[in-house]
């Protein structure tokens, strides 16, 4: 095997640079990938197989540092431990006082967990990694899938490629004033602890679903989480509009391979109609979503993103002051936003390696609750982490799927704030 060699440090991405600065204990900004296997998980093979795969992605192998002026990137030669899992789901990897990896992977009983700092890459950029890191540990394990390879397209310049610089263009002006959104409120959790609620039911009753509503998967399910939102809001709350903010993989509007983050955020506002039905909220997100993700739209969006590091006022200060900044613009951003929702698609494997594997779900660290979405062959996995004890939205969201006909089983992690 020939390892790569990627550069000995890069810079951060447009979108990355907003993490460190608002990495906090309410939300470390860390997301996780899992595999769920039909087999117990050996460390010492997922161990091997995580080596392996970080030759062929040496761009993980990066800790983030603190320039004059900007984070970076640096690679190091820290070998990542793989262990059984023993803390909270998406605790902390950005330490600034450590030279600490900023992936970590784990393991228990059947699963195999994938945990990435959001600085480092976006999701879709981190399931290269993760899918090959599935595939070398299945090709150990079973001596008959040994010559089994999983796909990844990209050259080592490609994984490492700013591609916000690469499509940058001087932005046209496009300011649009979004109202102080709905917040969810209530008691939380102490202790950094996440819930974490997921429920999993075929994806060819889920699109039959959709089909007869007129929609895809994405608004779908985002019309029933706004109606359960709605539903467990008090009067005065609907008086402000629900905003949920949708991730959206750039790469599917412009050609890129990097593993680095690359992607834009929709805003879809709903304002509550007393007689409002779900097939009205699903008409109403339809057409905001046509609209939005318009490759003109999400192109003016990007180079606005971008412009913030050309700017000539701001280059030239010094990291405290972008920092405070960058909190500053996080925060105001916080309130024209109640939650996000994030569609990963359809994540494949080689068709050898499919009866050994039962489900993939992703899901995210936040101070708020946010929605992840994936799919596996028939299994749709739907995943709810928020930092509340109450759990009303969840409850109605799956109710509502179940009153549609449709069998849901439903998992949680256990949560303590002891």
């Amino acid at each position: 095997m020939i390892k790569n060699k990627a550069p000995h440090w890069s810079k951060l991405d447009n979108m990355a640079k907003i993490f460190p600065p608002t990495t906090s204990s309410s939300d470390p900004k860390v997301f996780r990938f899992a595999c769920e296997l039909k087999e117990m998980v050996k460390e010492e093979l997922l161990q091997k197989a995580t080596e392996e795969t970080l030759q062929l992605f040496p761009y993980f192998s990066s800790t983030l540092k603190r320039g004059i002026f900007w984070y970076y990137l640096e690679q190091s030669n820290l070998v990542p431990q793989v262990t059984e899992e023993n803390i909270p789901v998406c605790s902390k990897l950005y330490d600034r006082n450590k030279k600490t990896l900023l992936f970590r992977v784990s393991y228990y009983k059947r699963r195999i967990n994938f945990e990435v700092y959001h600085a480092l890459s976006d999701g879709t950029g981190a399931l290269q990694f993760f899918r090959v890191l599935v595939g070398k540990y299945l090709s150990l394990a079973h001596k008959e899938l040994k010559d089994v390879m999983v796909d990844y397209d990209s050259t080592l310049m490609e994984m490492v490629d700013d591609s916000f610089s690469h499509y940058y263009e001087k932005p046209q002006a496009m300011k649009v004033k979004v109202k102080r959104a709905c917040q969810l409120k209530g008691a939380t959790y102490s202790f950094e602890r996440l819930k974490v609620i997921e429920g999993v039911l075929s994806l060819k009753e889920l699109k039959k679903l959709a089909k007869e509503h007129q929609t895809t998967i994405t608004t779908l399910l985002l019309a029933i989480y706004l109606q359960s939102m709605v539903m467990t809001s008090s009067p005065k709350e609907r008086k402000r509009p629900f905003v949920i903010h949708v991730p959206v993989n750039l790469r599917n509007h412009f050609e890129s391979s990097s593993t680095k983050n690359f992607f834009g955020l929709v805003s879809v506002v709903y304002s509550y109609q007393k007689e409002d039905t779900l097939p009205d909220i699903i008409r109403k997100v339809d057409s905001i979503m046509k609209q939005e993700l318009k490759r003109d739209k999400l192109s003016i969006r990007m180079n606005q993103m971008s412009s913030f590091e050309r700017n000539l006022l701001i280059r030239p200060a010094p990291l405290f002051l972008k920092d405070l900044g960058l909190k500053f613009a996080a925060y105001l951003n916080s309130l024209e936003n109640t939650s996000s929702f994030s569609n990963l698609g359809i994540i494949s494997m080689p068709e050898e390696m499919v009866p050994y594997i039962r489900l993939f779900d992703v899901f995210n660290s936040t101070s708020k609750m946010i929605v992840c979405l994936c799919s596996f062959e028939d299994q749709f996995v739907i995943s709810f982490t928020s930092r509340f004890v109450n759990s009303n939205i969840q409850k109605h969201f799956f109710r509502a799927l179940t009153s549609l006909s449709l069998k849901v089983e439903i998992r949680s992690n256990e949560v303590s704030n002891i």
